[in-house]
């Protein structure tokens, strides 16, 4: 492609006219380097450039290629030539290329998979071969595509009395090889291991990631469930509750009619003289709808952690705008029946397609975001969501069932356009909601009826529906134990993984929840910033690299939001990764989950949300580089401000946890909250105060469990940050841990150290009912160390992640970045404040401002020998617009001057 676009003209006379279609830039199509743009013309008329986007192609022909990851970029650069008073313009399309691999491919792993077949079930089999896998290079491992001689391997499974096969006691087996190649260059050999295996599977010896065929049918069950966030109420002081307090008043402000307006503009319905949307959500906008669909969600579970009847009419009457919309829709030729949309079908054409972003701008994650909104809806209650949600079910079972497996594959690996956020987990969660139904219908008598079978066809369809978007480029390096997350999206694929493990709890298919579990731990050990928050430009970086990609486009909000939902359902499943249970055979939660929820909410979360009114402002990203600054976005919707919308509400999800098998309470989430679950036989109050975070009182007026169990966090047992190895360390309980049970000092509580949670007896020795607990953990300041640069950390006092507020010449003048959140301009980096420490006593460096004497309940002063002073404060105290440093160096100097 060359720069042959047909020119445009405005006002012109021949001068102008001629000199505009003699300009010539040479190939646009593979872009690399600075264009070199004249400013004249042939015959002397004036020429001035206008870039479509400057973040790749400014409109003085410098060239900012997107890294490795992101995609090429398409951009359109007009050309205005001037003659007097004559002008013509001529536009010239230009893909900027995306950067290069920084490594090359040293090896790729083999592709394993695995059958098992019964004795006589001979034939052939046809499986399917994965179009990406992982490679490893000098720096780590990125995905690549794979190539095979067909896109499935036919295996002609033999009878077990062929001499071919190795036997066993329980078994036989045959090994299986097809060579293939990586699409990348330079292209390296790979090999596809299929093993099958005839008889029975004890599963010793045979690597067991493989295949759907590992399924025993039955739905993979979690062990615990959490309670109804209708049963929790959290503390008005607490940070928590002032949250929510906040969104709560934005969502009763907002205007339904505003919110359906692209909707019913879309379906030729009157849009009621409502303002469009903005930002994301402008009518030109390809991602509109998106922030309605996370509204529908945020009133949901608003109305359910709050109990406001207000948003919860609110949500009521934008499930019905919603449903009216769909019903116009149908009315349409060019429309197919059930679906709903803030535009019509030609976004998924174009997909389907492969039209690349920005053209095409994600359908299938805005719509993840309606139906995940109208099945929330649902649940709270409003029963008119039902059928909105299940009309769009089968229109994508429709649409994608009509694909070949193979376009789908290339849909989903594609950067942005094919992004579809968790519709794997909605359309399970739909699929478990109509097979409820059928299963309720069925002990009501009502079994048999061609309703009933309908219901059951529909859920194994969206459950197929859900397996359709899996995706090779993130499962098959996790089924290669390989991490190779370097270059994807990272909110393009946890909620991804979210969906698996909603797939492995509806088809009892185990693969999905251990490669949930291993991207779980790959994430967690490689790519987190100290307040929870992953990625950088919105993308994972290499593994293990943190102090080099300190930046303002740091730990993308709605990423962290998504970690803790998928932490909350994995912990659910107790410590399942390496088989851990507690004595009783029972599986026990794992306290990862619990800590990084905690981190994450504390920190990250909390540290996202505009305090200084109910305006719905969002971080979009955290900054971490040094004198970095928070900023809000109030009107341009983006995916964060939608996200935002829901996080604080969520944050009962799995405050406490039931387990119904031993009888027992967990109580993970230590914030203050009121607990009342009549259900679950639970009625307490929990106080944790925030200046005081390491005393907790609970306070206990009912509660019909033999067992009550308490997390012990991760900073009570001496360290700086949580440990996310899944590893039971065999760690004893501080001697410095003060309880008091029923007004009495308690010295042998009983510690799981597996779980790192004290156990109490509900019925003490003398009979007493457990009525009242306090306990005093230890609390410390600590460090947390970047994994590339041991001398660059955070300092975190318990829970909280501190930071530096920056002096007023240690900063640049960039401003607080734009309204969406992205940070804008150029500017040098300042300098990371040095601060001397001694590693084994960090608090000796620091002092204790009394709440008293501050202006926030927890703040610190650093104080080094050489005069120099910092204030270290919470990050999620800051303000907006407040100079920060996140991170500090750790030597032996002290604060550097600019500072001082």
């Amino acid at each position: 492609m060359t720069d042959t676009a047909r020119p445009t003209f405005a006002q012109s006379d021949g001068t102008a006219q001629s000199d505009a279609e003699a300009i010539s830039l040479g190939n646009l199509a593979t872009v690399e380097f600075d264009l070199d743009l004249p400013t004249t013309g042939r015959r002397g008329s004036r020429i001035t450039w206008r870039s479509s986007d400057d973040r790749w192609l400014d409109d003085a022909g410098r060239v900012r290629r997107p890294v490795f990851g992101r995609g090429n970029r398409k951009v359109t650069l007009t050309a205005t030539v001037t003659n007097g008073d004559a002008t013509a313009t001529r536009e010239f399309h230009v893909t900027v290329l995306q950067q290069p691999y920084r490594a090359a491919i040293e090896s790729v792993p083999p592709v394993r998979r695995r059958i098992v077949v019964s004795p006589g079930d001979a034939g052939p089999r046809r499986i399917p071969l994965p179009s990406w896998g992982a490679a490893v290079t000098g720096i780590g491992a990125i995905a690549v595509p794979l190539q095979w001689p067909e896109p499935e391997a036919v295996i002609d499974v033999p009878s077990p009395s062929s001499t071919s096969l190795s036997s066993s006691a329980s078994s036989s087996s045959r090994r299986f090889v097809v060579d293939g190649h990586t699409g990348a260059e330079p292209s390296h050999p790979v090999q596809a291991v299929i093993d099958v295996v005839i008889g029975h599977d004890d599963g010793n010896g045979v690597d067991d990631d493989i295949d759907a065929d590992h399924s025993n049918g039955s739905p993979t069950k979690p062990t615990l469930r959490g309670i109804p966030l209708t049963a929790i109420r959290f503390g008005e002081r607490s940070v928590i509750g002032h949250d929510q307090r906040l969104r709560r008043d934005y969502l009763r402000s907002l205007d339904n009619d505003r919110l359906l307006y692209a909707f019913r503009a879309a379906a030729g319905l009157d849009t009621r003289g409502a303002e469009p949307m903005t930002g994301w959500d402008s009518p030109d906008c390809l991602l509109r709808g998106h922030t309605t669909g996370h509204v529908l969600s945020a009133y949901a579970l608003c109305a359910q952690s709050t109990g406001d009847e207000q948003v919860r009419g609110k949500l009521a009457e934008l499930v019905h705008g919603l449903a009216e919309v769909q019903r116009a829709f149908a009315r349409r030729p060019d429309c197919h029946p059930g679906f709903l949309s803030a535009y019509d079908e030609r976004q998924f054409d174009d997909l389907e397609r492969l039209v690349p972003y920005p053209d095409v701008w994600a359908p299938y994650y805005t719509l993840h975001k309606i139906i995940a909104g109208l099945i929330d809806a649902y649940e709270t209650g409003v029963d008119e969501a039902l059928p909105v949600v299940e009309g769009i079910g089968r229109w994508v079972v429709d649409r994608l069932g009509r694909l070949d497996p193979r376009l789908r594959q290339r849909m989903w690996g594609t950067y942005i356009a094919g992004e579809f956020g968790g519709m794997n987990e909605s359309m399970a969660r739909l699929a478990g909601i109509v097979r409820r139904h059928a299963a309720m219908a069925a002990d009501a008598g009502d079994d048999g009826t061609v309703s009933d079978a309908d219901d059951d066809t529909d859920a194994a369809r969206f459950l197929d529906a859900a397996r359709w978007f899996d995706n090779d480029r993130l499962l098959e390096p996790l089924r290669q134990h390989v991490d190779a997350l370097d270059g994807m999206h990272a909110n393009q694929h946890i909620p991804q993984v979210i969906g698996h493990l909603a797939i492995a709890e509806r088809t009892g298919d185990a693969a999905y929840l251990r490669t949930s579990e291993r991207f779980w731990h790959e994430v967690m050990a490689s790519h987190m910033y100290a307040v929870g928050g992953v990625g950088q430009g919105e993308m994972f970086r290499t593994s293990n690299v943190i102090a080099a990609l300190l930046d303002d486009d740091t730990a993308e909000t709605c990423a962290t939001y998504n970690l803790i939902k998928l932490a909350a359902g994995l912990r659910d499943h107790g410590n399942t990764f390496d088989g851990i249970h507690d004595d009783g055979g029972a599986t026990v939660p794992s306290p990862e989950y619990g800590d990084y929820i905690e981190l994450a909410l504390r920190n990250h979360i909390a540290a996202s949300i505009d305090r200084s009114a109910p305006n719905g402002g969002s971080t979009y990203f955290l900054p971490t580089r040094p004198a970095g600054r928070k900023s809000f976005d109030l009107d341009g919707d983006t995916c964060c401000h939608g996200t935002g919308l829901e996080a604080h509400f969520r944050a009962g999800d799995g405050a406490l946890l039931v387990d119904d098998r031993m009888d027992a309470v967990h109580i993970q989430l230590l914030e203050s909250m009121r607990v009342d679950s009549p259900d679950d036989g639970i009625a307490m109050r929990i106080d944790v105060a925030d200046e005081t975070p390491n005393v907790v009182h609970i306070r206990i007026d009912h509660l019909t469990a033999a067992t009550l169990r308490v997390r012990v966090p991760w900073w009570a047992l001496g360290r700086a940050f949580p440990a996310f190895d899944d590893a039971d360390d065999g760690e004893s309980l501080p001697t410095d841990t003060i309880v008091t049970i029923n007004g009495r000092r308690f010295d042998d509580v009983d510690y799981d150290a597996v779980a790192h949670e004290l156990v109490f007896p509900v019925k003490q020795l003398d009979s007493n009912p457990l009525s009242d607990i306090i306990i005093r953990f230890p609390i410390d300041l600590g460090l947390v160390r970047t994994p590339d640069d041991i001398d660059v950390a955070s300092v975190m006092w318990g829970p909280y992640v501190l930071a530096a507020l920056a002096g007023d010449n240690d900063h640049d003048e960039r401003g607080g970045g734009s309204s969406n959140g992205h940070a804008s301009g150029e500017a040098l980096t300042p300098a990371m404040p040095h601060i001397v420490v001694d590693p084994d006593d960090v608090a000796a460096s620091f002092a204790r401002i009394p709440p008293s004497d501050a202006d926030h309940p927890v703040a610190f002063a650093y104080h080094d020998a050489r005069g120099g002073s910092l204030r270290f404060e919470p990050i999620a105290q800051i303000p907006a617009d407040v100079p920060y440093h996140l991170y500090c160096r750790i030597g032996e100097n002290g604060i550097n001057d600019e500072i001082e």
